[in-house]
């Protein structure tokens, strides 16, 4: 996560810390605490609140959250989508990091930390439904 351009972003726009935190419905101190990790520690529904409230195009979103691998997992589903694959895997044992894209689907998911988030894009809209699941062992 680059917590750097997340802090530049919102000073950028004039939002406080603390106001993100009113709208994510969290404290200031787990705001705190979420903002200067150093690893993703927003669930799927506050990343998109977040990138809402600071006007995040997809890179900005990507590299903010995911430090640009979703822009390479979507290069790799381009590659596959022409071989019919139904699904690319991305895997980053640093943070423990695995997302997966479905390209027939527009589906995203991503594993980190025991949760997973499934993200689901809009063709026509390009907003996201999204979903935030407890991994089982």
């Amino acid at each position: 996560m680059n917590i750097r351009l997340l802090k530049a972003k919102r000073v950028e726009r004039n939002i406080r810390q603390k106001d993100l935190a009113k709208m994510l419905h969290l404290t200031e101190k787990s705001m705190c605490q979420k903002e200067c990790s150093e690893s993703n520690k927003f669930k799927a529904d506050e990343m998109i609140s977040i990138a809402d409230a600071l006007g995040l195009d997809f890179e900005e979103f990507d590299a903010i959250f995911f430090d640009h691998r979703l822009s390479n997992l979507v290069k790799f589903s381009r590659k596959s989508f022409q071989h019919n694959e139904e699904k690319v895997e991305l895997r980053s044992e640093g943070d423990k990091l695995r997302a997966v894209w479905y390209p027939k689907e527009k589906k995203l998911e991503i594993v980190r930390d025991r949760v997973k988030s499934v993200f689901w894009l809009h063709p026509i809209t390009s907003t996201y439904d999204v979903k935030d699941t407890e991994v089982k062992d």
